[in-house]
């Protein structure tokens, strides 16, 4: 695959791995910590579209598990904390004795527990950066010995710099979190916590504001540098997947309304997007929002 990293070698023996399919999306990470010679597998599971719909974490060669569900609306809403062991050394020597002994039946427990706090709600700003995630539990507060009212149980929080560096101080529990800057899965494995973001073509290093490989359409945008991210605009551009940069655009009215990426480097995507007349709009004024929005991308390309 261009320009995607396939393994990672450490000073101190740890080695990561990465495997792509033919799609060119991740489905599987490997990491081996020399000093605990201990293995983490992590496998990916994406819809059509290429999105992350559940990972599987594999303990040394040993311990298989369910460990994460997504959860979406019209995008994603965070994610659930599943941990489910599907198989194991004790769950296999269960099921031979289960097997073998009839008259043992060591799935005896009929009842049904709900865990709260499982569940991670993600609260982003207008660049996709995850800022805040909830977890579904309610934390009751009493008040002169009576119920008063529940708080939100707050999982993780943290605030970044422009290009995306997690702000020293202003964070709570980040890794808690697979997702962070432009809502993009954090490799905290390779550089530390929040150091290193796939963006699906390419790895990004927030603390140099840089790709880590060229851009692979660099040929079609020559006065930009081949590592650059977000047109060295990222309070306005995010970048989308390693190499188109763009930007949220209101779309729709009242209960319909959404917020849809927009390609930024692309006159053409603009005009595709956006529609190539004013007929598109309920009326050509200049008071028409979205008509305003059509004639400042038209006065930026042109």
């Amino acid at each position: 695959m261009y320009g995607k990293i396939q393994r990672i070698v450490k000073y101190n023996g740890d080695t990561i791995k990465f495997h792509y399919g033919p799609d060119g999306n991740r489905i599987a990470k490997e990491v081996f910590v020399d000093s605990l010679h201990r293995w983490t597998n992590t496998y990916y599971v994406h819809d059509a579209q290429g999105n992350i719909m559940a990972t599987y974490q594999w303990i040394n060669r040993d311990t298989f598990s369910l460990d994460e569900l997504v959860m979406y609306g019209s995008s994603r809403l965070g994610t659930l904390g599943a941990n489910i062991v599907l198989c194991d050394t004790a769950l296999r020597d269960t099921a031979y004795y289960a097997l073998h002994d009839t008259s043992t039946n060591p799935f005896t427990d009929s009842v049904t527990y709900f865990t709260a706090g499982l569940k991670q709600y993600e609260f982003t700003n207008h660049l996709g950066n995850v800022l805040l995630t909830l977890t579904d539990r309610h934390i009751p507060v009493y008040v002169l010995g009576g119920f008063a009212l529940y708080k939100p149980e707050v999982a993780s929080a943290q605030d970044y710099y422009p290009f995306g560096m997690e702000m020293v101080g202003r964070a709570y529990n980040p890794a808690l979190y697979r997702f962070g800057f432009n809502n993009k899965e954090k490799d905290d494995e390779v550089e530390g916590k929040g150091n290193e973001y796939n963006y699906g073509f390419r790895i990004y290093d927030p603390r140099l504001g840089r790709f880590l490989s060229v851009d692979p359409l660099q040929k079609k945008y020559a006065w930009l540098t081949a590592y650059q991210f977000a047109e060295n605009s990222p309070i306005e551009f995010f970048d989308i997947d390693g190499r188109e940069s763009g930007w949220n655009v209101p779309s729709g009215i009242g209960e319909n309304a959404s917020m849809q990426p927009l390609t930024a480097r692309c006159s053409e995507c603009v005009e595709d997007q956006l529609g190539t007349s004013n007929e598109r709009f309920e009326s050509p004024d200049s008071n028409n929002e979205r008509h305003r929005q059509m004639e400042c991308l038209r006065t930026t390309f042109s």
